[in-house]
C-alpha cells in the first residue's frame, strides 16, 4: 500500500476486512520502498494513494508495470477529477477509488485479484497449447520447450512458481475443469 497518512491506510484496512478479504498488508511512501516492496514483499495488489509529498501514484503505476506487470493498481484518492482519473485507467491502473466512497475499495479489490487470476489461467493455457504444439512438430518425439520463446519460458517459470492465484484457486484445476 502506497499511503503516507497511517489513518487512511489503517481506513483501507477496514474496508478489505468488512470485504472478507484476507491480506498482509506493507505500507510505503517512497519510491525506495516501493521498489523495494515490489521485490521482497511481491504484493498481490497494489493500492496506491493519488498525492503523497515524496511520490505519486502516476509514479506508482509507472513502476509497477514495469517491475511487476501483473500486478493490478488501484488509485485511491481523496480527490480526482474525471480527466485523470481517465488517464490513470488509460496507463493502467485497474481502477480509481474516492476516499469518500471507500465502501467500494473491497469489491474493486476482488475485482481485479479475479481479473489478474483469469489472466494466469490464459497464459497457463496459451503456454499448454504452445507446448503441445512443439512436442507435434517432432513427429510424436517430445522436443521439450526448445520452441518457445525466451519470454514465454520465463513467463512459465514465474507462473509455475505460483500457481495458486491470488483467489486461492489453482490454475491447474482451474484448467482441468
Amino acid at each position: 500500500m502506497v499511503e503516507d497518512v497511517p489513518a487512511d491506510a489503517e481506513l483501507n484496512e477496514l474496508e478489505l476486512r468488512a470485504a472478507g478479504i484476507s491480506y498482509v498488508t506493507r505500507r510505503v511512501d517512497t519510491e525506495a520502498a516501493f521498489r523495494g516492496a515490489l521485490g521482497a514483499f511481491a504484493p498481490d495488489i497494489v493500492l496506491s494513494d493519488h498525492s503523497l509529498p515524496q511520490f505519486s501514484a502516476a509514479d506508482t503505476l509507472r513502476i509497477a508495470l514495469q517491475e511487476s506487470p501483473d500486478t493490478p493498481v488501484i488509485i485511491v484518492t481523496g480527490s480526482l477529477d474525471e480527466e485523470t482519473a481517465a488517464e490513470y485507467i488509460k496507463a493502467g491502473a485497474t481502477d480509481y477509488i474516492l476516499k469518500h466512497h471507500l465502501q467500494r475499495l473491497g469489491p474493486a479489490v476482488l475485482r481485479a485479484l479475479e481479473l489478474k487470476r483469469v489472466r494466469w489461467i490464459e497464459l497457463a493455457i496459451k503456454i499448454a497449447v504452445q507446448e503441445q504444439a512443439v512436442v507435434g512438430v517432432g513427429r510424436g518425439r517430445n522436443h521439450g520447450s526448445l520452441g518457445l520463446s525466451v519470454e514465454m519460458r520465463r513467463r512459465r517459470a514465474r507462473a509455475s512458481r505460483d500457481m495458486t492465484v491470488p483467489i486461492g484457486t489453482p490454475v491447474t484445476s482451474a484448467i482441468s475443469r
